[in-house]
C-alpha cells in the first residue's frame, strides 16, 4: 500500500494519516515511535496553467491542487509512481510513470519516458535516464524536488517531496 510504513522500532506496519504532511508528527500506531527520519513522503499535485488558474480561487498555492495523493518511501522499498486517473484530459500519454528504488546509498528515479525536474528555483531539466540522489547529499537543502509528468505550457500532474 502506498500509505505502508514499517516501524524500525518494533516493526510494526503503521498507515501514515492522509491528511499528514509533516512526517514529524507521525508515530507508529502500536508503539508511538515517531517515524523513520530515512522516510521520504512523495505528493501528487497537479499544476494549473496561468489561464486556468484565473478562474479558481485565489487562495491557490502556486497555481496547484493537491490531488490527496501520498506515497511513503523507506530506505530497501522499489515503487512506481503512476497515474491512477488516465482520463484527465491533460493525460496524454497515461503511461507515463517513475520507478524509484531506495536503498541505504542513494534514491535512484527511473523514468519510462523523457520528464522534467526542478528545485527551488522552478528550472526544469529534461531526464531521460537515472536520476540518483545520494543520501549523503539529503536535507541539504530545504527547497523540495518536483518531478513533472506531461507538457509543463499545459495543465500537468507532478510530484513533490523534500530530499
Amino acid at each position: 500500500d502506498e500509505h505502508l510504513f514499517v516501524c524500525q522500532e518494533c516493526g510494526g506496519h503503521s498507515l501514515l494519516p492522509l491528511d499528514n504532511t509533516d512526517l514529524e508528527d507521525v508515530n507508529c500506531f502500536f508503539c508511538e515511535t515517531v517515524v523513520d527520519e530515512h522516510l521520504v513522503l512523495m505528493e501528487e499535485f497537479i499544476s494549473l496553467t496561468d489561464q486556468e488558474e484565473s478562474g479558481k480561487s485565489s487562495e491557490l498555492e502556486n497555481n496547484k491542487i493537491a490531488t490527496g495523493r501520498k506515497v511513503c518511501l523507506q530506505p530497501g522499498d522499489q515503487k512506481e509512481l503512476k497515474r491512477l486517473m488516465p482520463s484527465f484530459s491533460y493525460d496524454k500519454v497515461p503511461s507515463d510513470h517513475i520507478r524509484l528504488e531506495y536503498d541505504d546509498i542513494r534514491l535512484m528515479i527511473t523514468p519510462a519516458e523523457p520528464l522534467h525536474i526542478s528545485r527551488g528555483d522552478g528550472n526544469l531539466r529534461e531526464f531521460k535516464k537515472k536520476v540518483s540522489l545520494q543520501v549523503a547529499a539529503r536535507g541539504n537543502n530545504s527547497e523540495p524536488y518536483c518531478i513533472h509528468l506531461g507538457n509543463q505550457q499545459d495543465t500537468h500532474v507532478f510530484w513533490q517531496f523534500r530530499w
